[in-house]
């Protein structure tokens, strides 16, 4: 059975004494407790990553950003008890300027390079809420910057439960570039791709910390190489060149590593009492 989020339930634990040979009940004693379900954390999330660099020159097409990965912990498989409200900002010395979006609702948007000016700076930013009895709501974004060169186009995806990694399993990042003038929107393999990371601690260059090749599409992290408690920025590039310039499309990605358990709590009122006697709360 499953319990209802925000509601309280009564449990009994009963103790029996039964004897041996004619199986008859000595004695018993029960305890009853409480279990109050709270809400959990809606998770908003863009695919992509958080940030990305997009060509806009040439003709125009359309971007994708799609939250139907946004969950409800309190019930997983009810996707359609979740409503995104989009919007898009031109970030300009660090003000937000709202960007007029022909449509705004659903788990998808697509939006069209024409509305988009060249060597800018975009916010992307979904809200996903739920039906359910308490309002709730979660927001994700991502960083969009703009290029005027014919920089590929890039993205970064990365299988996460509950939007965090055990630092015991292995991490598998998911690169992808496809060419600016591409009309498929396939991955290109032809385009060559990098990898970085902001991390101190982590050298994504070593070839001990992977499975895979530091060049490959989907870069393999080992297990027990991330510390516990951190979060870590991964980067994947591409680069072609016109003209004798340099364009470089990228994506990135925040993972943060899920901490051990700390220790809890335990306290009963009375203090102190008798076994089989004395009612504890």
């Amino acid at each position: 059975f499953s319990l209802d989020v925000l509601a309280t339930y009564q449990l009994r634990f009963v103790a029996r004494a039964v004897s041996q040979q004619t199986n008859a009940t000595l004695g018993q004693q029960s305890v009853d407790f409480y279990l109050k379900v709270e809400n959990e954390d809606l998770e908003a999330t863009i695919a992509g990553g958080s940030s990305r660099t997009i060509p806009v020159s040439g003709n125009a097409y359309d971007i994708n950003f799609d939250a139907s990965a946004s969950i409800d912990p309190a019930y997983p498989l009810a996707a359609s008890g979740l409503s995104f409200n989009w919007s898009l900002f031109q970030v300009v010395s660090s003000s937000l300027t709202p960007v007029s979006l022909s449509s705004s609702s659903g788990a998808t948007l697509s939006l069209s390079t024409a509305q988009l000016s060249a060597d800018s700076e975009y916010l992307m930013r979904v809200n996903v809420s739920t039906n359910r009895s308490q309002s709730i709501t979660a927001v994700a974004s991502q960083t969009i910057i703009t290029t005027s060169l014919p920089a590929p186009r890039v993205t970064l995806g990365v299988n996460l439960d509950k939007r965090v990694q055990d630092p015991h399993k292995k991490l598998v990042l998911k690169g992808r570039a496809v060419r600016d003038d591409s009309t498929s929107g396939n991955d290109d393999p032809s385009l060559a791709l990098s990898w970085s990371s902001d991390a101190t601690d982590f050298n994504i260059s070593d070839r001990a910390n992977l499975r895979s090749a530091i060049d490959a599409r989907d870069l393999v992290i080992a297990p027990n190489v991330l510390i516990p408690g951190k979060a870590y920025k991964f980067t994947v590039q591409s680069t072609v060149f016109a003209g004798g310039a340099a364009a470089v499309g990228s994506a990135s990605i925040s993972v943060r590593v899920n901490s051990p358990p700390g220790s809890g709590s335990c306290a009963s009122s009375p203090d102190v009492g008798v076994a089989l006697e004395t009612d504890f709360i």
